[in-house]
């Protein structure tokens, strides 16, 4: 039966063409398309494209409000530098739209 509201990552393929294919080792449902013979998983969170957990994602958030500097969160996350200030572009981008609609006290 085929499922709503999903497409195929790989070829764009309308939902006709996907089928339920297994789980995957997350327990999340995996899918199979028909047209293009690639597997997905149907993953619509903001954290689909990260490579650390939500978890770490929000002690990082934590860390930020505390106004922790970007080194000892490095640290303390067992994180690369660099990685620190990719993740507080995507904190900044994320809010950048609704900036101007609140106000804030400090840096």
């Amino acid at each position: 039966m085929p499922n709503k509201n999903i497409f195929c990552v790989n070829c764009e393929s309308l939902t006709s063409n996907i089928i339920k294919y297994g789980k995957d080792s997350n327990n999340q449902q995996r899918y199979l398309c028909k047209e293009c013979k690639k597997t997905f998983i149907n993953d619509t969170t903001p954290f689909k494209n990260l490579k650390i957990s939500e978890y770490t994602f929000k002690k990082f958030i934590g860390f930020m409000i505390d106004d922790t500097t970007m080194e000892v969160i490095s640290r303390n996350l067992r994180l690369d530098i660099k990685s620190i200030h990719y993740y507080r572009f995507i904190v900044f981008k994320a809010i950048e739209d609704i900036q101007d609609s609140i106000k804030l006290n400090g840096r």
